[in-house]
């Protein structure tokens, strides 16, 4: 699939970012939508309309946001049940603005990062369809030392 990212991409973009040891390897698919145990980060085109989303579990959300500010792990780890504390949530908002670098592709059409939804934010029917069935998905697990292992699955739209 053009414009899906590679694993190398990935580590190229997060371990210079993020303190420590960053450590990604191939995962299984998180599930995303209203009852899952996941936060969404979605990108659009210019005209709006839904390219791609990273759906990500709140240990990655957790773990990633307090590494790139230094939050200490024990206040990290406080988020793994989606009570997430301090700013990290806005921190790996920025990680998520970065990561359209990678999802940017010539040729492709222009993606921008819009937000980050939670469980109950996932009920539309476009992310829906995205969340089924992706013309293309990369799944990963992410380990940041100190902090803790995540997993994210970046899924692009047909």
């Amino acid at each position: 699939m053009s414009g899906l990212p590679t694993l190398g991409a990935v580590n190229n973009l997060l371990v210079p970012l993020l303190p420590g040891t960053v450590s990604i390897k191939a995962g299984t698919p998180v599930p995303g939508g209203p009852k899952a145990p996941a936060l969404i980060g979605i990108y659009t085109s210019d005209d709006g309309k839904l390219q791609a989303a990273c759906v990500c579990t709140y240990a990655l959300v957790s773990f990633c946001g307090a590494a790139l500010a230094m939050i200490p792990a024990g206040i990290a780890k406080d988020g793994l049940n989606g009570q997430i504390q301090e700013n990290i949530p806005e921190n790996f908002r920025e990680i998520l603005n970065i990561f359209s670098r990678i999802l940017n592709h010539p040729g492709a059409p222009h993606m921008s990062f819009k937000g980050l939804l939670t469980p109950a934010e996932t009920g539309t029917p476009e992310l829906t369809a995205l969340l089924a069935k992706p013309a293309g998905h990369l799944d990963l697990e992410i380990t940041v030392s100190n902090y803790g292992m995540g997993k994210l699955s970046i899924l692009m739209a047909g």
